[in-house]
Protein backbone atom coordinates (compact mmCIF):
# COMPACT_ATOMS: atom_id res chain seq x y z
CA UNK A 1 0.00 0.00 0.00
CA UNK A 2 2.89 2.64 0.93
CA UNK A 3 4.67 1.75 -2.49
CA UNK A 4 1.38 2.72 -4.40
CA UNK A 5 0.87 5.30 -2.52
CA UNK A 6 5.32 6.40 -3.16
CA UNK A 7 4.46 5.77 -6.58
CA UNK A 8 1.73 7.60 -6.95
CA UNK A 9 2.92 11.10 -5.57
CA UNK A 10 6.24 10.38 -7.32
CA UNK A 11 4.32 10.35 -10.84
CA UNK A 12 2.24 12.88 -10.06
CA UNK A 13 5.10 15.53 -8.56
CA UNK A 14 7.90 14.30 -10.52
CA UNK A 15 7.41 16.31 -13.49
CA UNK A 16 6.40 19.88 -11.83
CA UNK A 17 9.60 19.80 -9.76
CA UNK A 18 11.61 18.66 -12.89
CA UNK A 19 10.47 22.03 -14.38
CA UNK A 20 11.23 23.67 -11.23
CA UNK A 21 14.94 22.49 -11.86
CA UNK A 22 14.99 23.53 -15.34
CA UNK A 23 13.63 26.93 -14.40
CA UNK A 24 16.78 27.30 -11.92
CA UNK A 25 18.92 26.08 -14.17
CA UNK A 26 17.57 28.42 -16.48
CA UNK A 27 17.74 31.64 -14.17
CA UNK A 28 21.88 30.73 -13.56
CA UNK A 29 22.32 31.05 -17.16
CA UNK A 30 20.42 33.95 -17.31
CA UNK A 31 22.21 35.49 -14.58
CA UNK A 32 25.56 34.79 -15.97
CA UNK A 33 24.44 36.11 -19.46
CA UNK A 34 23.09 39.46 -17.81
CA UNK A 35 26.81 39.73 -16.69
CA UNK A 36 28.05 39.40 -20.22
CA UNK A 37 25.81 41.77 -21.71
CA UNK A 38 26.56 44.33 -18.85
CA UNK A 39 29.99 44.02 -19.79
CA UNK A 40 30.04 43.65 -23.91
CA UNK A 41 30.58 40.28 -23.81
CA UNK A 42 34.12 40.43 -21.71
CA UNK A 43 34.98 38.94 -18.10
CA UNK A 44 36.20 42.46 -17.54
CA UNK A 45 34.06 41.82 -14.25
CA UNK A 46 35.02 40.40 -10.72
CA UNK A 47 33.90 36.76 -11.07
CA UNK A 48 33.74 36.25 -7.94
CA UNK A 49 31.58 38.74 -7.30
CA UNK A 50 29.30 36.63 -9.60
CA UNK A 51 29.48 33.34 -7.73
CA UNK A 52 28.67 34.99 -4.58
CA UNK A 53 25.71 36.37 -5.85
CA UNK A 54 24.25 33.31 -7.74
CA UNK A 55 22.77 31.52 -4.86
CA UNK A 56 21.13 35.03 -3.60
CA UNK A 57 19.59 34.70 -7.06
CA UNK A 58 18.43 31.10 -7.36
CA UNK A 59 16.81 31.81 -3.83
CA UNK A 60 14.73 34.44 -4.03
CA UNK A 61 13.76 32.90 -7.42
CA UNK A 62 13.24 29.85 -5.43
CA UNK A 63 11.48 31.22 -3.15
CA UNK A 64 8.95 33.39 -5.51
CA UNK A 65 8.73 30.36 -7.94
CA UNK A 66 7.33 28.39 -4.97
CA UNK A 67 5.02 31.08 -3.11
CA UNK A 68 3.63 31.73 -6.97
CA UNK A 69 3.42 28.51 -8.32
CA UNK A 70 5.15 29.04 -11.75
CA UNK A 71 6.11 25.73 -11.96
CA UNK A 72 2.45 23.70 -11.22
CA UNK A 73 1.43 24.67 -14.86
CA UNK A 74 1.01 21.42 -17.48
CA UNK A 75 3.79 22.88 -19.97
CA UNK A 76 2.32 20.54 -22.78
CA UNK A 77 -0.89 22.89 -22.42
CA UNK A 78 1.14 26.26 -21.40
CA UNK A 79 -1.16 29.49 -22.52
CA UNK A 80 -1.49 33.10 -21.21
CA UNK A 81 -2.49 32.78 -17.55
CA UNK A 82 1.01 30.36 -17.56
CA UNK A 83 2.96 33.35 -19.11
CA UNK A 84 1.26 35.60 -16.54
CA UNK A 85 2.72 33.32 -13.89
CA UNK A 86 6.09 33.67 -14.87
CA UNK A 87 5.74 37.39 -15.51
CA UNK A 88 4.76 37.27 -11.95
CA UNK A 89 6.99 34.96 -10.57
CA UNK A 90 9.96 36.74 -11.92
CA UNK A 91 8.72 40.44 -11.51
CA UNK A 92 8.86 39.14 -7.12
CA UNK A 93 12.34 37.38 -7.45
CA UNK A 94 13.42 40.82 -8.55
CA UNK A 95 12.16 43.14 -6.05
CA UNK A 96 13.24 40.54 -3.09
CA UNK A 97 16.96 40.79 -4.89
CA UNK A 98 16.50 44.57 -4.69
CA UNK A 99 15.35 44.59 -1.28
CA UNK A 100 18.09 42.79 -0.09
CA UNK A 101 20.94 44.48 -1.35
CA UNK A 102 19.34 48.20 -0.34
CA UNK A 103 19.34 46.56 3.10
CA UNK A 104 22.68 45.15 2.79
CA UNK A 105 23.98 48.46 1.42
CA UNK A 106 22.21 50.41 4.71
CA UNK A 107 22.52 47.14 7.73
CA UNK A 108 26.66 46.14 5.98
CA UNK A 109 25.93 42.88 7.04
CA UNK A 110 28.06 41.22 3.98
CA UNK A 111 31.00 43.57 2.84
CA UNK A 112 31.32 44.39 -0.86
CA UNK A 113 28.16 42.54 -1.42
CA UNK A 114 26.09 44.62 -3.83
CA UNK A 115 24.25 43.49 -7.71
CA UNK A 116 24.09 46.45 -9.97
CA UNK A 117 20.41 47.48 -10.46
CA UNK A 118 21.57 47.23 -14.46
CA UNK A 119 22.27 43.68 -13.60
CA UNK A 120 19.07 42.91 -12.11
CA UNK A 121 17.28 44.58 -14.93
CA UNK A 122 18.75 42.74 -17.69
CA UNK A 123 18.72 39.58 -15.73
CA UNK A 124 14.82 39.93 -15.53
CA UNK A 125 14.33 40.36 -18.89
CA UNK A 126 16.01 37.31 -20.06
CA UNK A 127 14.95 34.91 -17.60
CA UNK A 128 11.04 35.85 -18.46
CA UNK A 129 11.90 35.62 -21.78
CA UNK A 130 13.75 32.19 -21.90
CA UNK A 131 11.06 30.43 -19.49
CA UNK A 132 8.20 31.73 -21.39
CA UNK A 133 9.97 30.55 -25.14
CA UNK A 134 11.44 27.22 -23.61
CA UNK A 135 7.73 25.95 -22.41
CA UNK A 136 6.20 26.85 -25.69
CA UNK A 137 9.43 25.11 -27.70
CA UNK A 138 8.36 22.03 -25.17
CA UNK A 139 5.11 22.43 -26.29
CA UNK A 140 5.52 22.99 -29.92
CA UNK A 141 7.74 19.13 -30.08
CA UNK A 142 5.19 17.61 -28.19
CA UNK A 143 2.60 18.68 -30.33
CA UNK A 144 4.39 17.73 -33.39
CA UNK A 145 5.63 14.29 -31.97
CA UNK A 146 1.80 13.40 -31.47
CA UNK A 147 0.82 14.53 -34.87
CA UNK A 148 3.38 12.29 -36.12
CA UNK A 149 1.82 9.23 -34.67
CA UNK A 150 -1.56 10.61 -35.00
CA UNK A 151 -3.94 10.91 -37.14
CA UNK A 152 -5.64 14.42 -37.39
CA UNK A 153 -9.21 16.04 -39.02
CA UNK A 154 -8.89 19.00 -40.66
CA UNK A 155 -11.46 21.27 -39.67
CA UNK A 156 -12.72 24.76 -40.58
CA UNK A 157 -14.45 26.84 -37.87
CA UNK A 158 -17.34 28.85 -39.05
CA UNK A 159 -17.21 32.04 -36.78
CA UNK A 160 -13.99 33.99 -35.68
CA UNK A 161 -15.93 35.46 -32.81
CA UNK A 162 -15.30 34.79 -29.29
CA UNK A 163 -16.99 31.86 -29.35
CA UNK A 164 -14.61 30.52 -32.39
CA UNK A 165 -11.71 31.18 -30.67
CA UNK A 166 -12.45 29.45 -27.52
CA UNK A 167 -13.94 26.19 -29.11
CA UNK A 168 -10.21 26.65 -31.56
CA UNK A 169 -8.67 26.39 -27.66
CA UNK A 170 -11.08 23.78 -26.56
CA UNK A 171 -10.51 21.61 -29.85
CA UNK A 172 -6.30 21.87 -30.05
CA UNK A 173 -5.52 22.43 -25.97
CA UNK A 174 -7.63 18.16 -25.15
CA UNK A 175 -5.20 15.77 -24.78
CA UNK A 176 -6.85 13.09 -26.76
CA UNK A 177 -8.12 15.74 -30.10
CA UNK A 178 -7.68 14.59 -33.36
CA UNK A 179 -8.57 17.86 -34.92
CA UNK A 180 -6.23 20.18 -36.67
CA UNK A 181 -8.17 23.55 -37.18
CA UNK A 182 -6.80 25.01 -40.81
CA UNK A 183 -8.98 28.09 -40.77
CA UNK A 184 -12.06 30.04 -39.53
CA UNK A 185 -15.07 31.01 -41.80
CA UNK A 186 -16.17 34.64 -41.01
CA UNK A 187 -18.61 37.25 -42.46
CA UNK A 188 -16.72 40.12 -41.15
CA UNK A 189 -14.63 41.97 -44.12
CA UNK A 190 -12.21 43.18 -41.00
CA UNK A 191 -11.42 39.81 -39.76
CA UNK A 192 -10.84 37.97 -43.54
CA UNK A 193 -7.46 37.73 -44.62
CA UNK A 194 -5.71 37.82 -41.06
CA UNK A 195 -4.72 35.37 -38.66
CA UNK A 196 -6.03 34.91 -35.21
CA UNK A 197 -3.72 32.89 -33.43
CA UNK A 198 -1.83 31.58 -36.07
CA UNK A 199 -5.04 30.50 -37.80
CA UNK A 200 -5.81 32.27 -41.04
CA UNK A 201 -9.76 33.65 -41.55
CA UNK A 202 -11.46 32.94 -44.81
CA UNK A 203 -14.52 34.64 -46.16
CA UNK A 204 -18.01 32.82 -46.79
CA UNK A 205 -17.26 32.45 -50.91
CA UNK A 206 -14.00 30.60 -50.29
CA UNK A 207 -15.62 27.98 -48.73
CA UNK A 208 -16.09 25.84 -52.11
CA UNK A 209 -16.24 22.00 -53.07
CA UNK A 210 -12.78 22.50 -54.32
CA UNK A 211 -11.28 24.10 -51.52
CA UNK A 212 -12.76 21.36 -49.16
CA UNK A 213 -11.53 18.59 -51.17
CA UNK A 214 -8.15 20.58 -51.64
CA UNK A 215 -7.37 20.81 -48.10
CA UNK A 216 -9.06 17.90 -47.29
CA UNK A 217 -11.71 19.18 -44.87
CA UNK A 218 -13.63 16.80 -43.19
CA UNK A 219 -15.46 18.61 -40.73
CA UNK A 220 -16.98 21.99 -39.80
CA UNK A 221 -17.91 23.64 -36.86
CA UNK A 222 -20.33 26.18 -35.71
CA UNK A 223 -19.43 28.61 -32.88
CA UNK A 224 -21.81 31.58 -33.68
CA UNK A 225 -23.74 32.06 -30.09
CA UNK A 226 -27.60 33.22 -30.59
CA UNK A 227 -27.68 32.09 -33.95
CA UNK A 228 -31.12 32.38 -36.11
CA UNK A 229 -32.51 29.05 -36.15
CA UNK A 230 -33.13 30.31 -40.32
CA UNK A 231 -29.67 31.58 -40.91
CA UNK A 232 -28.46 27.94 -39.75
CA UNK A 233 -30.69 26.13 -41.49
CA UNK A 234 -29.49 28.45 -44.79
CA UNK A 235 -25.91 27.90 -44.03
CA UNK A 236 -26.12 24.26 -43.46
CA UNK A 237 -28.18 23.63 -46.63
CA UNK A 238 -25.48 24.93 -48.55
CA UNK A 239 -23.05 22.19 -47.35
CA UNK A 240 -24.79 18.89 -47.39
CA UNK A 241 -23.96 18.82 -50.61
CA UNK A 242 -20.11 18.57 -49.65
CA UNK A 243 -18.33 15.06 -48.31
CA UNK A 244 -18.12 17.00 -44.33
CA UNK A 245 -19.54 16.27 -41.02
CA UNK A 246 -21.20 19.77 -40.36
CA UNK A 247 -21.18 19.98 -35.98
CA UNK A 248 -22.42 22.54 -33.88
CA UNK A 249 -20.99 24.24 -30.41
CA UNK A 250 -23.73 24.47 -27.52
CA UNK A 251 -24.68 27.88 -26.00
CA UNK A 252 -22.58 29.10 -23.27
CA UNK A 253 -25.11 29.14 -20.63
CA UNK A 254 -24.72 25.35 -21.33
CA UNK A 255 -21.14 25.03 -21.17
CA UNK A 256 -19.33 22.62 -17.93
CA UNK A 257 -18.58 25.40 -15.49
CA UNK A 258 -18.23 27.91 -18.30
CA UNK A 259 -15.67 25.72 -20.04
CA UNK A 260 -16.50 24.33 -23.27
CA UNK A 261 -15.71 20.55 -23.28
CA UNK A 262 -15.28 18.27 -26.98
CA UNK A 263 -17.66 16.21 -25.65
CA UNK A 264 -19.63 18.95 -25.93
CA UNK A 265 -19.48 19.89 -29.83
CA UNK A 266 -22.60 17.62 -31.45
CA UNK A 267 -23.41 16.79 -34.97
CA UNK A 268 -26.24 19.13 -36.38
CA UNK A 269 -29.33 17.91 -36.00
CA UNK A 270 -32.81 18.14 -37.89
CA UNK A 271 -33.71 20.00 -34.65
CA UNK A 272 -31.54 22.84 -34.63
CA UNK A 273 -32.96 23.16 -38.27
CA UNK A 274 -36.52 23.00 -38.24
CA UNK A 275 -38.95 26.14 -37.04
CA UNK A 276 -42.04 25.23 -37.21
CA UNK A 277 -43.22 28.68 -37.62
CA UNK A 278 -42.41 28.66 -41.05
CA UNK A 279 -44.99 27.32 -43.12
CA UNK A 280 -43.36 26.82 -46.49
CA UNK A 281 -39.99 25.36 -45.46
CA UNK A 282 -42.59 22.99 -43.31
CA UNK A 283 -44.85 22.01 -46.27
CA UNK A 284 -41.28 20.79 -48.05
CA UNK A 285 -40.18 18.77 -45.53
CA UNK A 286 -43.33 17.15 -45.42
CA UNK A 287 -43.38 16.79 -49.34
CA UNK A 288 -39.71 15.52 -48.83
CA UNK A 289 -40.44 12.48 -46.03
CA UNK A 290 -44.19 11.70 -46.18
CA UNK A 291 -44.78 11.38 -42.47
CA UNK A 292 -47.31 8.58 -41.43
CA UNK A 293 -47.57 9.86 -37.99
CA UNK A 294 -46.20 13.37 -36.50
CA UNK A 295 -45.57 13.94 -32.55
CA UNK A 296 -45.39 17.49 -32.00
CA UNK A 297 -43.59 18.80 -28.83
CA UNK A 298 -42.33 22.03 -30.29
CA UNK A 299 -43.14 24.45 -27.48
CA UNK A 300 -41.97 27.98 -26.02
CA UNK A 301 -42.30 26.60 -22.47
CA UNK A 302 -40.73 29.34 -19.90
CA UNK A 303 -43.28 30.52 -18.22
CA UNK A 304 -42.03 34.15 -17.08
CA UNK A 305 -40.38 34.51 -20.64
CA UNK A 306 -43.74 34.23 -21.84
CA UNK A 307 -45.19 35.98 -20.03
CA UNK A 308 -43.80 39.32 -20.89
CA UNK A 309 -42.95 37.62 -24.48
CA UNK A 310 -47.17 36.80 -25.85
CA UNK A 311 -46.09 37.83 -29.05
CA UNK A 312 -43.92 35.19 -29.44
CA UNK A 313 -45.99 32.52 -27.19
CA UNK A 314 -48.64 32.96 -29.69
CA UNK A 315 -46.75 32.56 -32.40
CA UNK A 316 -44.62 29.34 -31.78
CA UNK A 317 -46.86 27.32 -29.26
CA UNK A 318 -50.31 28.19 -31.82
CA UNK A 319 -49.58 29.48 -34.82
CA UNK A 320 -46.86 26.99 -34.81
CA UNK A 321 -48.88 24.30 -34.11
CA UNK A 322 -52.11 25.38 -36.34
CA UNK A 323 -49.08 24.94 -39.07
CA UNK A 324 -48.29 21.62 -37.96
CA UNK A 325 -51.55 19.95 -37.90
CA UNK A 326 -52.75 21.78 -41.18
CA UNK A 327 -49.76 20.69 -43.05
CA UNK A 328 -50.53 17.25 -41.58
CA UNK A 329 -54.63 17.49 -42.90
CA UNK A 330 -52.98 18.68 -46.31
CA UNK A 331 -50.57 15.38 -46.27
CA UNK A 332 -53.13 12.93 -45.45
CA UNK A 333 -50.64 11.87 -41.66
CA UNK A 334 -52.64 9.09 -40.23
CA UNK A 335 -51.87 10.33 -36.77
CA UNK A 336 -50.97 13.45 -35.17
CA UNK A 337 -49.90 13.49 -31.54
CA UNK A 338 -49.87 16.45 -29.59
CA UNK A 339 -47.65 17.06 -26.25
CA UNK A 340 -49.47 19.31 -24.21
CA UNK A 341 -48.53 20.26 -20.48
CA UNK A 342 -50.15 20.42 -17.22
CA UNK A 343 -49.88 23.84 -16.99
CA UNK A 344 -52.64 24.18 -19.70
CA UNK A 345 -55.42 23.19 -16.96
CA UNK A 346 -56.91 26.38 -15.39
CA UNK A 347 -54.14 28.29 -16.92
CA UNK A 348 -52.45 31.15 -14.85
CA UNK A 349 -50.16 32.52 -17.91
CA UNK A 350 -49.80 33.14 -20.75
CA UNK A 351 -47.63 30.13 -22.04
CA UNK A 352 -50.67 27.46 -20.45
CA UNK A 353 -52.90 29.60 -21.85
CA UNK A 354 -51.45 29.34 -25.59
CA UNK A 355 -50.80 25.32 -24.69
CA UNK A 356 -54.78 24.99 -24.21
CA UNK A 357 -55.84 26.95 -26.91
CA UNK A 358 -53.57 24.74 -29.41
CA UNK A 359 -55.51 22.15 -27.62
CA UNK A 360 -58.67 23.43 -28.52
CA UNK A 361 -57.75 23.95 -32.28
CA UNK A 362 -56.66 19.83 -31.96
CA UNK A 363 -59.68 19.37 -31.10
CA UNK A 364 -61.62 21.43 -33.99
CA UNK A 365 -59.56 19.42 -36.80
CA UNK A 366 -60.58 16.37 -35.13
CA UNK A 367 -64.21 17.09 -35.93
CA UNK A 368 -62.92 17.89 -39.63
CA UNK A 369 -60.59 15.83 -41.28
CA UNK A 370 -59.72 12.16 -41.84
CA UNK A 371 -56.27 12.94 -39.58
CA UNK A 372 -56.53 11.43 -36.23
CA UNK A 373 -55.70 13.83 -33.45
CA UNK A 374 -54.83 12.80 -30.67
CA UNK A 375 -53.57 15.39 -27.24
CA UNK A 376 -50.84 14.09 -24.13
CA UNK A 377 -51.53 16.07 -21.24
CA UNK A 378 -48.60 15.66 -18.21
CA UNK A 379 -46.00 17.19 -16.29
CA UNK A 380 -42.40 18.65 -16.06
CA UNK A 381 -40.01 16.13 -17.47
CA UNK A 382 -36.69 15.66 -15.13
CA UNK A 383 -33.75 16.67 -16.78
CA UNK A 384 -35.57 18.42 -19.57
CA UNK A 385 -34.33 21.76 -20.77
CA UNK A 386 -34.74 24.25 -18.95
CA UNK A 387 -36.19 22.34 -15.76
CA UNK A 388 -35.59 22.90 -12.67
CA UNK A 389 -32.75 19.85 -11.19
CA UNK A 390 -30.18 20.94 -14.14
CA UNK A 391 -30.95 24.88 -12.75
CA UNK A 392 -29.94 23.30 -9.07
CA UNK A 393 -27.40 21.07 -9.89
CA UNK A 394 -25.42 24.39 -11.72
CA UNK A 395 -25.80 26.35 -8.60
CA UNK A 396 -24.81 23.62 -6.27
CA UNK A 397 -21.42 23.70 -8.54
CA UNK A 398 -21.52 27.26 -8.42
CA UNK A 399 -21.81 26.94 -4.60
CA UNK A 400 -25.20 28.44 -4.24
CA UNK A 401 -27.64 29.58 -3.22
CA UNK A 402 -30.95 27.50 -4.82
CA UNK A 403 -32.91 29.91 -5.72
CA UNK A 404 -36.53 29.19 -5.10
CA UNK A 405 -39.89 30.99 -5.54
CA UNK A 406 -41.92 29.85 -3.18
CA UNK A 407 -41.52 27.14 0.08
CA UNK A 408 -44.75 25.54 -0.59
CA UNK A 409 -44.47 25.46 -4.15
CA UNK A 410 -45.26 21.78 -6.04
CA UNK A 411 -44.60 20.11 -9.44
CA UNK A 412 -45.73 16.68 -10.82
CA UNK A 413 -42.40 15.04 -12.22
CA UNK A 414 -41.64 12.40 -14.69
CA UNK A 415 -38.23 10.84 -16.82
CA UNK A 416 -37.62 11.07 -19.98
CA UNK A 417 -37.93 7.58 -20.76
CA UNK A 418 -41.17 7.59 -18.99
CA UNK A 419 -42.46 9.89 -21.03
CA UNK A 420 -41.37 9.47 -24.09
CA UNK A 421 -42.80 5.73 -23.60
CA UNK A 422 -46.41 6.94 -22.66
CA UNK A 423 -46.60 9.32 -25.19
CA UNK A 424 -46.23 6.44 -27.82
CA UNK A 425 -48.28 4.19 -25.95
CA UNK A 426 -51.08 6.93 -26.23
CA UNK A 427 -49.80 7.50 -29.75
CA UNK A 428 -50.49 3.52 -30.31
CA UNK A 429 -53.82 3.71 -29.02
CA UNK A 430 -55.44 6.76 -29.94
CA UNK A 431 -58.60 6.80 -32.06
CA UNK A 432 -58.56 10.63 -32.51
CA UNK A 433 -60.07 13.17 -30.04
CA UNK A 434 -59.14 11.94 -27.32
CA UNK A 435 -57.15 14.09 -24.58
CA UNK A 436 -54.76 11.58 -22.60
CA UNK A 437 -53.79 12.29 -18.92
CA UNK A 438 -50.73 10.52 -17.35
CA UNK A 439 -50.14 9.32 -14.03
CA UNK A 440 -47.68 11.38 -12.62
CA UNK A 441 -48.01 9.89 -9.11
CA UNK A 442 -47.54 12.22 -6.18
CA UNK A 443 -46.78 15.82 -6.82
CA UNK A 444 -43.10 16.84 -5.41
CA UNK A 445 -42.72 19.65 -3.02
CA UNK A 446 -39.73 21.73 -4.85
CA UNK A 447 -38.39 22.93 -1.42
CA UNK A 448 -37.68 19.25 -0.36
CA UNK A 449 -36.50 17.95 -3.89
CA UNK A 450 -33.74 21.24 -3.22
CA UNK A 451 -32.89 19.65 0.03
CA UNK A 452 -32.20 16.69 -1.46
CA UNK A 453 -30.27 17.50 -4.11
CA UNK A 454 -27.76 19.45 -1.53
CA UNK A 455 -27.83 16.32 0.91
CA UNK A 456 -26.92 13.97 -2.69
CA UNK A 457 -24.41 16.15 -3.50
CA UNK A 458 -22.25 15.36 -0.02
CA UNK A 459 -22.73 18.96 0.86
CA UNK A 460 -25.50 20.32 4.38
CA UNK A 461 -28.08 22.58 3.98
CA UNK A 462 -27.84 25.13 5.32
CA UNK A 463 -24.12 25.60 6.23
CA UNK A 464 -22.71 24.28 3.06
CA UNK A 465 -25.27 25.82 0.42
CA UNK A 466 -28.49 27.57 1.30
CA UNK A 467 -31.84 27.84 -0.51
CA UNK A 468 -32.71 31.26 -1.21
CA UNK A 469 -36.68 32.05 -1.79
CA UNK A 470 -37.46 35.07 -4.36
CA UNK A 471 -40.96 34.81 -4.67
CA UNK A 472 -43.95 33.61 -7.12
CA UNK A 473 -42.85 34.95 -10.87
CA UNK A 474 -45.39 36.28 -13.12
CA UNK A 475 -47.96 33.73 -13.88
CA UNK A 476 -46.61 30.62 -11.61
CA UNK A 477 -48.98 28.50 -9.68
CA UNK A 478 -48.31 26.94 -6.67
CA UNK A 479 -49.42 23.35 -7.84
CA UNK A 480 -50.41 21.86 -11.06
CA UNK A 481 -53.40 20.21 -11.91
CA UNK A 482 -54.38 17.69 -14.71
CA UNK A 483 -57.98 18.10 -15.28
CA UNK A 484 -59.74 20.95 -15.62
CA UNK A 485 -63.17 22.27 -14.09
CA UNK A 486 -65.48 20.36 -15.34
CA UNK A 487 -63.41 17.44 -16.71
CA UNK A 488 -63.45 13.53 -15.69
CA UNK A 489 -61.25 10.59 -16.49
CA UNK A 490 -61.67 7.37 -18.23
CA UNK A 491 -59.31 4.41 -17.89
CA UNK A 492 -57.84 2.78 -20.59
CA UNK A 493 -55.53 -0.98 -21.06
CA UNK A 494 -52.77 1.26 -19.37
CA UNK A 495 -52.61 2.11 -15.65
CA UNK A 496 -50.75 4.46 -15.83
CA UNK A 497 -52.86 6.58 -19.03
CA UNK A 498 -56.26 7.85 -18.51
CA UNK A 499 -58.46 9.54 -20.64
CA UNK A 500 -60.07 12.92 -20.17
CA UNK A 501 -63.33 13.83 -20.24
CA UNK A 502 -63.59 17.26 -21.64
CA UNK A 503 -67.06 19.72 -21.50
CA UNK A 504 -68.92 20.55 -24.73
CA UNK A 505 -67.42 22.96 -26.93
CA UNK A 506 -68.62 24.96 -30.03
CA UNK A 507 -65.45 23.73 -32.05
CA UNK A 508 -66.63 26.50 -35.06
CA UNK A 509 -66.65 29.49 -32.56
CA UNK A 510 -63.67 28.23 -31.05
CA UNK A 511 -61.87 27.79 -34.62
CA UNK A 512 -62.87 31.46 -36.09
CA UNK A 513 -61.68 33.18 -32.77
CA UNK A 514 -58.46 31.03 -33.11
CA UNK A 515 -57.81 32.44 -36.59
CA UNK A 516 -58.94 35.69 -35.13
CA UNK A 517 -56.12 35.85 -32.53
CA UNK A 518 -53.57 34.54 -35.08
CA UNK A 519 -54.22 37.28 -36.86
CA UNK A 520 -54.30 39.45 -34.41
CA UNK A 521 -51.22 38.50 -33.27
CA UNK A 522 -49.45 39.14 -36.64
CA UNK A 523 -50.30 42.87 -36.64
CA UNK A 524 -48.91 43.10 -32.64
CA UNK A 525 -52.21 44.19 -31.34
CA UNK A 526 -52.27 44.30 -27.62
CA UNK A 527 -55.70 42.99 -27.50
CA UNK A 528 -54.27 39.53 -28.21
CA UNK A 529 -54.56 38.27 -24.54
CA UNK A 530 -57.89 39.64 -24.11
CA UNK A 531 -58.86 37.40 -26.76
CA UNK A 532 -56.81 34.61 -25.13
CA UNK A 533 -59.04 35.00 -22.28
CA UNK A 534 -62.34 34.77 -24.56
CA UNK A 535 -61.45 31.47 -25.87
CA UNK A 536 -60.27 29.93 -22.80
CA UNK A 537 -62.51 31.78 -19.77
CA UNK A 538 -61.15 29.57 -16.90
CA UNK A 539 -57.69 31.54 -18.26
CA UNK A 540 -57.23 33.87 -14.60
CA UNK A 541 -53.79 35.37 -14.40
CA UNK A 542 -52.06 35.16 -11.08
CA UNK A 543 -49.29 37.59 -10.03
CA UNK A 544 -49.09 39.15 -13.53
CA UNK A 545 -49.96 42.64 -15.43
CA UNK A 546 -52.59 40.38 -17.48
CA UNK A 547 -54.56 40.38 -13.87
CA UNK A 548 -56.02 44.09 -15.09
CA UNK A 549 -58.31 41.99 -17.87
CA UNK A 550 -59.75 39.77 -15.35
CA UNK A 551 -61.48 42.71 -13.16
CA UNK A 552 -65.48 42.37 -13.99
CA UNK A 553 -66.23 46.00 -16.09
CA UNK A 554 -68.87 48.08 -15.49
CA UNK A 555 -71.23 49.63 -17.99
CA UNK A 556 -72.08 53.02 -18.27
CA UNK A 557 -75.97 53.15 -16.50
CA UNK A 558 -73.92 51.31 -13.70
CA UNK A 559 -71.81 53.48 -13.42
CA UNK A 560 -74.80 56.59 -13.60
CA UNK A 561 -76.67 54.02 -10.89
CA UNK A 562 -73.55 54.28 -9.19
CA UNK A 563 -73.11 58.08 -8.88
CA UNK A 564 -76.68 58.32 -8.32
CA UNK A 565 -76.61 56.38 -4.98
CA UNK A 566 -74.14 58.04 -3.41
CA UNK A 567 -75.84 61.84 -3.79
CA UNK A 568 -78.63 60.47 -2.13
CA UNK A 569 -79.02 61.46 1.13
Amino acid sequence: MIQKYLAYNTEKYASKWLVLGIDLVTIACAFVLSYLIRFNLTLDFEVENLLLQLPLVLITSLVAFLIVGSYKGVVRHTGVRDVYNIFNAVCFSSILVIFIVLANRQLEILNQFTIPLSIIIINSLITFVALTASRFVFKSVYSNMHSSIKSYKNVLIYGAGDSGVLTHGAITNHAKSRYRVLGYIDRDVKKIGKNINGVPVFGRKSLTESFILKNNISEIIFSIQNIDSRKLRKTVEGLVDYPIVVKIVPPIEDWINGELKVSQIKQVQIEDLSDIRDKNRMNALFGEHRPNIVFHAAAYKHVPLMEYNSYEAIKINIGGTKNVADLSVLHGVEKFVFVSTDKAVNPTNVMGATKRIAELYISCMQNENKTKFITTRFGNVLGSNGSVIPLFRKQIEKGGPLTLTHKDITRYFMTIPEASQLVLEAGAMGEGGEIFIFDMGESVKIYDLAKNMIKLSGLRYPEDIDIKITGLRPGEKLYEELLANGENTLPTYHQKIKISKVRDVEYSKVRSKIDELCITNMFFSGNTVKLMKEIVPEYVSKNSDFCELDKPSVDSNDQNMTKLKIVQP
